[in-house]
């Protein structure tokens, strides 16, 4: 068992399942919005850049709860060339106590209803609706960050046998993925150059054992040019997050994504015990 020290002065200890368990996360917004986060950074670019809780509001008109994202969003070139390319993430959640300890972050952001997921077998349920969205060639993803016990790294796939674009037509439409481990599902999105040390390749069954790390939706690939010099990198060597001109702002995602509910059927793999 591994125990982890949280804010409050709390214990709590995490322990494999001998046999994974079929759990069930619903959520309205009406009481809580965790585990939902997105990430916040000054013009959308650049660093630093701060997740916090997702935008949340009340449908004046339908009297129901919804979390949301608007544009323009942060940056992150994580998985730029060589990898599957810029990317923004509209909604994610921290699912794993150790992907706290990674990214060296607090504890609230945690939901227990929805932890230790494994990829096969899960099941999403929701509804989304966009609201004056261009996507300028991206498309909307469900993405899983994965650690890999095998190849000691972070690996980043999307799932990308179904996008999610087409329920941002500016209607509240429902939508499901019946998530399988079938390769041809699944794109992985690499690493930029920089990063290597930490982001990884390797095929889904690889990481089918391991539970997912963060999760949630993105917008990829994005087409982040200089607005003028198209023929170099458009960030700094030396800093992935340090962009070297102003960028072309024409060129990316707007618009505002709406979740109005979400829910979620998996196979957890880890139990939390609140040890004090």
């Amino acid at each position: 068992m591994k125990v982890y020290q949280i804010q409050g002065g709390y214990r709590i200890g995490v322990e494999k399942y001998a046999k994974p368990v079929r759990k069930r996360y619903v959520n309205d917004f009406t009481q809580s919005i965790e585990p939902w986060l997105s990430y916040w950074s000054k013009c959308g670019i650049g660093m630093p850049a701060i997740f916090m809780h997702a935008n949340h509001a009340l449908s004046s008109q339908t009297r129901k709860h919804y979390i949301f994202s608007q544009g323009p969003w942060w940056i992150d070139p994580n998985h730029a060339c060589p990898g599957y390319g810029y990317l923004h993430l509209i909604f994610f959640a921290f699912t794993s106590l150790e992907a706290f300890n990674y990214m060296n972050t607090i504890f609230p952001f945690f939901n227990d209803n929805l932890a230790y997921p494994l990829i096969d077998g899960m099941i999403i349920k929701g509804t989304l609706k966009g609201v004056n969205v261009e996507l300028k060639g991206s498309n909307l993803y469900f993405w899983i960050q994965v650690y890999s016990s095998k190849y000691d790294k972070l690996i980043n796939f999307i799932y990308s046998q179904k996008p999610l674009s087409i329920y941002l037509d500016g209607n509240v439409n429902n939508f499901s993925l019946h998530i399988d481990i079938n390769e041809s599902n699944w794109t992985c999105l690499g690493s930029c150059k920089e990063k290597e040390d930490i982001y990884g390749y390797c095929n889904i069954q690889d990481i089918s054992g391991d539970p997912i790390y963060n999760m949630g939706f993105i917008l990829a690939p994005i087409d982040v040019k200089l607005m003028y010099e198209e023929d170099i990198p458009a960030y700094s060597s030396d800093n992935i997050y340090n962009f070297k001109g102003p960028i072309d702002m024409s060129r990316l995602p707007t618009g505002i994504i709406m979740m109005h509910d979400i829910q979620i059927e998996y196979f957890q793999s880890h139990r939390i015990i609140l040890l004090s």
